[in-house]
């Protein structure tokens, strides 16, 4: 099926982001509290319009990873999020305390060490987080943003029912990424992202609530 024709809007918050480059001040702020490590010697780390240029087709996985604490940090919800009090990046820095780049790895994971999630180096990589959600693929930064979450979950719990979750009401790591789906299509002031972002996310947390847990009717 096409993918709707969409003007970016100049407010739109997240995509604003992703086009430039993380200041110093922040790349400080981000190695303090989530050491990065990689299986791999990264290429030369620069940032040319939010893109690194040392890199041909593919994302520099270190600037995704500064780009995706840089969203985590503006994400700002008009209610409280279900399983914590603390806001999306302070809960995710009480949880986390790396991140490794992992080269081997069929599926990200956490944790290996201790609160340190492993993120595939390959979905890092993948252009598509550039955007919020790419229109072409239907994909984005939002699916990492939500993939990361949902690996820092895992601190607190494992999964219930094989890989799934017994239930959405005991909040495990797909619960999680229910609701924060949920809050993103729902929760965001209008400026951050478009109509088809919103729905997407929505979209995705009606599959997440009807595939990945047990008890579900």
């Amino acid at each position: 099926s096409s993918k709707p024709t969409i003007k970016l809007q100049e407010q739109d918050v997240f995509d604003k982001i992703l086009q430039t480059c993380p200041t110093n001040i922040e790349i400080e702020e981000f190695t303090s509290y989530f050491p990065i490590t990689s299986d791999n010697l990264l290429k030369k780390y620069d940032c040319v319009n939010g893109m690194n240029p040392n890199y041909s087709g593919d994302l520099d996985p270190k600037l995704t990873i500064y780009h995706l604490l840089r969203i985590m940090k503006a994400t700002h919800f008009r209610s409280k999020l279900p399983w914590t009090e603390k806001n999306l990046y302070d809960w995710f820095k009480q949880n986390v305390k790396g991140i490794h780049i992992n080269s081997n790895a069929e599926l990200s994971f956490c944790c290996n060490p201790t609160q340190v999630i492993n993120l595939k180096q390959a979905v890092l990589q993948d252009k598509n987080k550039n955007k919020w959600i790419n229109l072409h693929s239907g994909t984005g930064m939002m699916d990492l943003l939500i993939l990361a979450i949902h690996e820092a979950r895992h601190v607190d719990i494992p999964h219930t029912c094989d890989y799934k979750d017994k239930n959405l009401e005991e909040i495990g790591a797909w619960g999680v990424q229910y609701y924060l789906a949920m809050y993103i299509a729902a929760e965001l002031p209008e400026n951050y992202q478009s109509q088809y972002a919103r729905d997407s996310a929505l979209n995705s947390a009606q599959d997440i609530k009807e595939t990945r847990f047990c008890d579900y009717p």
